[in-house]
């Protein structure tokens, strides 16, 4: 489970996020930023899975899937942002791994991922 802070959870967030962040499409997810300027030690996330993807079970099992992924990278993401990592439809098939995989590229493409 991500830390209550680094949640995002509104839909006029989401929204925002959607019509002023640049995107980020990978081959499982796309990835949508948001810079912050005036709040520079904020670093919120939120994760959108379609009904497109799949039916209720298979879109929490992709939630789930992505909220672990992104929360090790928690310490290592900077910039003060709103995230939203959007699933795409084969993520409901992809392995863990290759999800994993595809977060990291989206995350790294971005500039947002510190390298250890």
């Amino acid at each position: 489970m991500l830390p209550h802070a680094a949640r995002l959870r509104r839909r006029q967030e989401f929204q925002r996020i959607y019509a002023a962040g640049k995107t980020f499409p990978e081959s499982c997810v796309v990835l949508h930023v948001l810079p912050l300027t005036d709040r520079p030690d904020e670093l919120q996330v939120g994760f959108s899975v379609s009904k497109k993807v799949g039916g209720s079970v298979v879109r929490n099992q992709v939630k789930r899937r992505l909220r672990e992924i992104v929360r090790p990278l928690l310490p290592r993401l900077k910039g003060a942002s709103h995230l939203v990592i959007s699933a795409r439809t084969r993520s409901a098939g992809a392995a863990y791994d290759e999800l994993a995989r595809s977060v990291i590229r989206a995350l790294t493409r971005a500039g947002m991922l510190e390298t250890p």
